[in-house]
């Protein structure tokens, strides 16, 4: 019995043959996937991007980190992540007048800090170009709206603790001018300028 051992390898031919043999399946097939690529395209649901450019200035209580990720006074990390909260989400919701969760707005909304800047750039997605431009200018107005009432608040609480030392020491005050008042009664004889009487008036 006369046996012929196969080639280790395959010449061009061999390639060229199978080709000319499956010519017609060949074309079918990329004709099908050429016709599915261009029905996708103008049938699959399409998602538009806008992205709005807002400049974050620094509040009292805006310290960066020593050698962190973002220079500037202002820690950008912590800003964008103000914008993708859900606080910020909620206000975004309202004004859309949006049917979607808190949640799904947020993960909706993507931010990025170029390097070394104070700005963020937020980017939102939509199925119309329309849409995408209303969501990621809303999203920048809530933010400033969120960053606005973060100010407010933080004013108010510094002028209510001013508020509540002015109240405190005009008690001390008080209180001192009435001892005074008390050891000059009782100590009739008591020489103006004596350490005591200037101990209490330098308190005052």
């Amino acid at each position: 019995m006369n046996t012929q051992a196969a080639p280790d390898y395959f010449e061009l031919s061999d390639y060229t043959a199978v080709l000319r043999r499956r010519w017609r399946r060949i074309v079918a097939l990329a004709l099908v996937g050429a016709a599915l690529a261009t029905v996708y395209v103008f049938l699959g649901p399409k998602t538009y991007t806008a992205t709005v450019l807002v400049q974050v200035n620094a509040l009292p209580n805006d310290a960066n980190a020593v050698g962190g990720r973002t220079g500037g006074p202002v820690n950008m990390d912590n800003e964008a992540q103000s914008v993708r909260s859900l606080a910020v989400a909620k206000l975004v919701k309202k004004s859309l007048g949006s049917p979607l969760s808190a949640d799904d707005i947020s993960n909706n909304i993507h931010v990025s800090v170029p390097p070394n800047s104070t700005f963020l750039q937020i980017t939102c997605g939509a199925s119309s170009a329309v849409g995408a431009k209303n969501c990621a200018n809303a999203v920048g107005a809530a933010y400033l709206d969120y960053r606005r009432t973060t100010i407010v608040r933080l004013l108010g609480d510094g002028i209510k603790a001013q508020q509540n030392a002015a109240k405190t020491l005009r008690a001390k005050i008080v209180k001192i001018k009435i001892l005074l008042l008390t050891l000059r009664h009782h100590n009739r004889n008591q020489l103006a300028g004596s350490p005591t009487q200037v101990a209490d008036e330098l308190q005052i």
